[in-house]
């Protein structure tokens, strides 16, 4: 029986995937096979979360006649990461640049973006939880490295 985050997301096998040789390359070519896409009413769902200046560049993108909405790509790869665990840099190319996409996550997490997505995914789903840990560990983080440079000084 599927869960009700996997209903809401379905899987991709990633073209950018690689046969390279070893354990380590096994494991991240695996991890790298999954790309996981939002379904269109859980990203509505989502565009109607974000705030109004993130929400209307989705929506413009819709009409604009491009096939990639990067607000979308963005956020599926953030999930991704959340997903698999993984870090940045061994995000599937499809999303984008894993650097890039992680400084614009920091961004969102500092502004407070994320609360609103995290609570638009299913209560009690794994990937919900995962989303809501990956924003706290970083938000965390940050706060005691700001502390701690200014215990320092």
């Amino acid at each position: 029986m599927k869960t009700s985050a996997e209903m809401t997301m379905h899987v991709e096998p990633d073209a950018s995937t690689a046969k390279a040789p070893g354990d380590f390359a096994r494991k991240l070519a695996k991890r790298r096979a999954l790309l996981l896409r939002l379904e269109e009413a859980q990203w509505a769902r989502i565009v109607d979360a974000l705030p109004d200046s993130l929400a209307a560049r989705s929506r413009n993108h819709a009409t604009s006649g491009s096939r990639v909405d990067p607000v979308r790509n963005f956020v599926e790869g953030v999930l991704w990461v959340a997903h698999t665990r993984a870090y940045w840099y061994q995000m599937p190319a499809d999303y984008g640049n894993g650097h890039a996409i992680y400084v614009r996550f920091t961004r969102w997490a500092q502004r407070g973006c994320w609360k609103p997505v995290i609570y638009t995914l299913p209560e009690g789903s794994e990937l919900r939880e995962r989303l809501a840990s990956l924003v706290t560990r970083h938000l965390e983080t940050r706060w005691m490295r700001k502390l701690s440079r200014e215990l320092s000084a």
